[in-house]
């Protein structure tokens, strides 16, 4: 999965991160990629092209369109439904003819400039997928060529084993109707280079305020180094991160808070209130900034604590703080600390040794992962 996570703030399980959990497990060949949230230029009639899942495997290449509330269609019109009984918006495209137009221009624009013929024998397969959806009774209320039932998957089909079965027959449904020969699977060297072209760098970045300003962006990259603790990281209750100046300490932080599930509370210490605003002004009200005189005013213990320059605070009085403001303390809660440790351990030091240590040892597998 390209990003391995998904960035979606409401609380809803259906939808995309629905259907990105169902990704997840689930391999359709030995190399597979699925890219969520692929927008593509277009052109006049169209000025940006959207597919919600790009799937690359061996035997067909995925264009995925998601509804996560009620679809249905009224002379004409495609409505989509919220939970209320609302309509949340109208188009006059059908789901599978969305996901049919995003994929096609994928494919005859950007890929076709890029590679030519190369991949023509690929199958290309567009899905709509209808999470609120019962399958219909096709006897009685036949669908149509807008929504073809072979090619539009519906809430029955949302489990991981039934799931794939749906994908491998359309791919078999779309060879067979396809007039362009015989088709021919791609190698898996071909998988990674069109991976490598499609995402060269926008699965190392967290949503930013400004993702479409080029100098932003290039601000908002994780390096390979930082990167590569990224799984890590989600699986660890704690851990210490350390790192000189200019390894990207704070936006690494920053980027595992935005992956925080929205009914923790949060909490992030850090030595002076300048760089509290700063935080505070990328994760949102949600996260609760704390400096030391700001946290002795208030009485209360996160489930998840941050501290960012936490060199400061490796000494008797900043244990005491971090071990208050952690549920469960330093040797039993979730917490992550990121600081320069390493040019700070020295005589003439401000650290104290052993609260280093009982720091160290309270990750319960000395967990201290190195930002270069």
């Amino acid at each position: 999965m390209i990003p391995s996570h998904i960035w979606d703030n409401n609380s809803s399980e259906k939808g995309e991160p629905q259907v990105f959990k169902l990704l997840e497990q689930i391999n359709l060949s030995e190399v597979c990629y699925c890219m969520h949230t692929l927008n593509l230029h277009g052109g006049r009639k169209q000025r940006w092209h959207e597919l919600d899942f790009l799937v690359i495997s061996r035997n067909a290449i995925f264009g995925l369109e998601v509804k996560a509330g009620e679809v249905r269609c009224i002379d004409g019109v495609w409505h989509v439904y919220r939970k209320d009984g609302k309509i949340a918006y109208s188009k006059h495209k059908s789901p599978l003819v969305q996901a049919s137009d995003s994929l096609d221009h994928f494919r005859t624009n950007w890929l076709k400039e890029k590679y030519g013929k190369r991949f023509d024998k690929v199958p290309f397969v567009k899905i709509a997928i209808l999470c609120s959806n019962h399958r219909p009774d096709l006897t009685l209320n036949p669908m149509g060529p807008e929504l073809l039932d072979q090619l539009t998957a519906y809430s029955e089909d949302l489990e991981a084993s039934r799931f794939k079965s749906f994908l491998n027959r359309a791919i078999e449904y779309e060879v067979a109707n396809t007039p362009q020969g015989n088709s021919a699977p791609l190698k898996n060297d071909d998988i990674e280079e069109l991976k490598v072209a499609i995402r060269p760098s926008l699965d190392k970045t967290y949503p930013s305020r400004a993702a479409f300003e080029s100098v932003q962006s290039r601000q908002d990259e994780l390096t390979k180094n930082q990167y590569e603790h990224v799984d890590r990281m989600c699986n660890a209750f704690r851990y210490i991160m350390d790192g000189g100046a200019g390894t990207g300490k704070t936006f690494l932080m920053i980027y595992d808070i935005q992956r925080r599930v929205p009914e923790e509370t949060i909490g992030v210490l850090v030595p002076y209130e300048p760089l509290a605003e700063y935080i505070r002004e990328r994760v949102g009200a949600g996260v609760t900034c704390l400096t030391p005189s700001s946290a002795e005013q208030l009485n209360i213990a996160f489930d998840v604590l941050y501290v960012d320059e936490a060199q400061d605070f490796v000494n008797h009085d900043g244990f005491m703080l971090i071990d208050g403001l952690v549920k469960k303390g330093l040797t039993g809660g979730v917490w992550r600390i990121f600081g320069d440790f390493e040019n700070q351990l020295a005589p003439a030091s401000e650290i104290e040794a052993d609260v280093w240590n009982t720091i160290v040892e309270s990750t319960g597998n000395n967990m201290v992962l190195p930002l270069r």
